[in-house]
């Protein structure tokens, strides 16, 4: 079933300038859809009038064909506001500069600003589950290669020089020179 639901008219579709999701899951939902695109009849056709009947496993081509066609002179926006004020579940599907704009998603503080060697400051995703007791956090970027080589091998590992210059040689390990 890819990105579909297999009950109700659920998933992506496409506007005239994005894509947004709309779930209607549930009758009522189904119902204020058919109000707001212009075909209250459709929420009493009986192909439709049940999630049953909106199935993927029945009419729910049918049923997403008739929303598909309603979109094509919508843009997302406009669309996701009319269908939260009626009641029916509906976001954007958003691209990564839309999602590190968006302001639910910086409201959940899921964007850390990290300064990168060589680079600057990036905006980048961090760890999205925010738990009480270990929220996440991101302090550091991602090391560079070769970066914690003596921690790894002389600390943790415990080897000496010759052992490293062999590795080296036999390009076994890269040392963080040859990357800078």
């Amino acid at each position: 079933m890819g990105n579909k639901w297999g009950w109700g008219a659920y998933g992506p579709f496409e506007a005239k300038d994005g894509w947004l999701i709309i779930a209607t899951a549930l009758d009522r939902q189904w119902y204020n859809l058919c109000e707001v695109m212009g075909k209250p009849e459709l929420a009493h056709d009986p192909k439709f009038a049940t999630v049953e009947g909106r199935s993927y496993y029945k009419h729910g081509e049918e049923a997403d064909n008739i929303i598909r066609e309603w979109l094509k002179t919508r843009t997302v926006k406009e669309t996701v506001g009319l269908l939260k004020k009626n009641r029916i579940p509906s976001a954007p599907v958003n691209d990564i500069p839309a999602l590190v704009e968006d302001p639910q998603y910086n409201s959940r503080k899921n964007m850390f600003e990290v300064d990168y060697p060589g680079i600057g400051k990036l905006k980048i995703p961090g760890p999205v589950p925010h738990l009480s007791a270990t929220p996440g956090a991101l302090e550091t970027p991602a090391p560079q290669l070769g970066e914690h080589n003596d921690y790894i091998y002389r600390e943790l590992l415990g080897y000496n020089d010759e052992k490293i210059r062999e590795l080296e040689r036999e390009r076994v390990i890269v040392s963080k020179q040859e990357y800078l």
